[in-house]
């Protein structure tokens, strides 16, 4: 067993090497219906507790009472920009020719909200302004947030 005792913080200890980690990421039975309603309906969903709360993206359990959410109900399209950011490089590294805009949508009485790209004029846009998401035609949709092109001006 190893131990180490450190008096300072800078002699913390480290170990050369990789650990591996494979995984594979599945949605759950909330994250999966949220999904294939936007792939089959064009719209949003949130999972709503007996409690009264609802989530989006859906969930499976309450952050509040821990109650499990059974119920998901029609949010629509339409939200309200929460906060945004200019992005000038993608998930890779790779600098952007142009920065990209990336926003918190929240919708109304949900908990949660989606964080996604925003084609707006960026002299026009506003926290609180209302947005509405554009999908991708249906017959192109798999069931991924990818269906969401983006969020425009409402």
């Amino acid at each position: 067993m190893y131990k180490e005792k450190l008096e300072k913080n800078i002699e913390c200890g480290s170990f050369p090497g990789q650990i591996p980690v494979n995984y594979v990421y599945t949605l759950g039975i909330a994250g999966d219906e949220f999904f294939r309603t936007i792939r089959d309906k064009g719209y949003f969903i949130a999972s709503k507790c007996s409690c009264g709360k609802k989530y989006i993206p859906a969930q499976m359990y309450c952050d509040e009472c821990f109650g499990e959410c059974k119920e998901y109900v029609k949010v629509g399209t339409e939200g309200e920009l929460y906060s945004y950011t200019e992005c000038y490089y993608d998930y890779r590294g790779n600098k952007y020719d142009e920065p990209h805009l990336l926003g918190l949508v929240k919708f109304r009485d949900c908990e949660g909200g989606i964080i996604h790209r925003l084609k707006i004029n960026k002299d026009e846009i506003r926290i609180g302004m209302k947005v509405e998401a554009v999908f991708k035609p249906q017959k192109q949709r798999t069931g991924s947030v990818e269906d969401i092109l983006y969020f425009k001006k409402k």
